[in-house]
């Protein structure tokens, strides 16, 4: 009885025979996993093509845990630390079928550096063409419906200078029209030292002595640097009232004294 090929096998043997072309997208996942800008090929190179440029010119953009990273430059990880990776739609009209995001470095393994977080939806690892025939990290769409993101984890656990993240998107590949775009992004895996840098202290200014004034012929009273203190103002000291005598207002009435007359001599 002649055994047939499983749709895994003929994948797989249809994968190897690409390997030496350019990459040709298949609806489950990215049909190969080269590096540079050789993102597409056969059937895409056979139609008209649109696009081609960075992602921004359809406004794609990719994060680093919320932070747009731009292509060309160089931006730094810490070794050791998950990081979201996210490939982003800027409007809903800016939609995407496939992907890949390739990561390689000539002297770090970057096999195990791209993951998905649990229940992730429409990416997964590309475990046949990235991480098992290019020997690096990948991560690929698993359908070809429209998308506006696609989320993954990426992780360095070693330190690199020279991390090289190839970002491919096809827009389309249908009715004789292949759009697709592509940018590379540059990575820094670089330790981090919990212990802060040691504060190195600073000397305070030298204050320049002003010189003394020149003594002149009429001496003038002394001073004192020492604030002068107010005198401390005297207790108040209530007065004690006067005892009030009472005295009986004069009488109408006049007093009949006797008159003393005076004597003759």
């Amino acid at each position: 009885m002649m055994l047939q090929p499983s749709v895994s096998t003929m994948l797989v043997v249809l994968a190897t025979l690409l390997r030496g072309g350019h990459v040709h997208a298949f609806p489950s996942e990215a049909g190969s996993c080269r590096a540079g800008g050789f993102a597409v090929g056969g059937s895409h190179r056979s139609r008209t093509q649109v696009g081609g440029g960075p992602l921004s010119d359809h406004g794609l953009e990719l994060s680093l845990e919320g932070t747009k990273l731009q292509a060309g430059n160089v931006s730094q990880i810490v070794v050791g630390t998950s990081y979201s990776l996210e490939l982003l739609a800027t409007t809903s009209t800016n939609t995407f079928r496939g992907f890949l995001m390739r990561l390689e470095s000539p002297n770090v393994d970057t096999i195990e550096a791209m993951s998905v977080p649990e229940n992730a939806n429409g990416i997964q690892v590309s475990e046949y063409f990235c991480v098992g025939i290019e020997g690096v990290g990948g991560l690929t769409h698993t359908t070809s419906n429209d998308k506006t993101q696609a989320s993954g984890l990426l992780q360095v656990d070693e330190t690199a200078v020279n991390l090289t993240l190839d970002v491919t998107v096809v827009v389309q590949n249908r009715q004789g029209v292949s759009e697709w775009y592509y940018s590379q992004f540059l990575l820094q895996a670089i330790s981090f030292s919990p212990t802060p840098a040691p504060v190195v202290p600073t000397k305070p200014p030298t204050m320049t002595p002003k010189p003394s004034p020149a003594p002149t012929m009429n001496p003038s009273p002394s001073t004192t640097n020492k604030p002068t203190r107010r005198p401390s103002p005297l207790p108040m000291v209530s007065p004690t009232p006067l005892p009030v005598t009472l005295t009986q207002p004069p009488s109408n009435r006049w007093t009949t004294r006797p008159t003393k007359t005076p004597t003759p001599p």
